[in-house]
């Protein structure tokens, strides 16, 4: 994996989910912000990124599989191409999110997004 290092990790529940991870140079953890940063194409599979504020963030085509976005502020997020297979998304905000591509498959909790506006 491409500038990426690993702060730290932990098991819950025998699943790894990785917690305090470093990409490009920004730290992915619960409540980060990350507004309107460049993480298209990155790896962010099993990220703990709720609560995160990804307002305006680029993650076309990023994988974030299994990742938990719950809490977390997408508003003007650009998630083209993005695999999300399996990433909780409860009660995260989606305002003019662009999904152009993304793959959507066993999204838990999307029923329950708040505002969403999806472009």
């Amino acid at each position: 994996m491409k500038n990426l290092s690993f702060l730290y990790l932990f098991l819950l529940s025998s699943t790894l989910r990785l917690v305090g991870l470093e990409v490009n140079g920004y730290v992915i953890e619960p409540g980060a912000n990350l507004a309107g940063v460049n993480l298209s194409g990155a790896d962010l599979s099993g990220a703990n990124l709720s609560g995160a504020n990804l307002s305006g963030a680029n993650l076309s085509g990023a994988l974030l599989k299994e990742a938990d976005l719950s809490t977390a502020d997408l508003k003007g997020a650009n998630l083209s191409g993005a695999n999300l297979t399996a990433a909780n998304v409860d009660e995260s905000i989606w305002v003019d999110v662009n999904l152009t591509g993304a793959d959507l498959t066993n999204v838990w909790n999307l029923n329950k997004v708040r505002s969403a506006n999806i472009i």
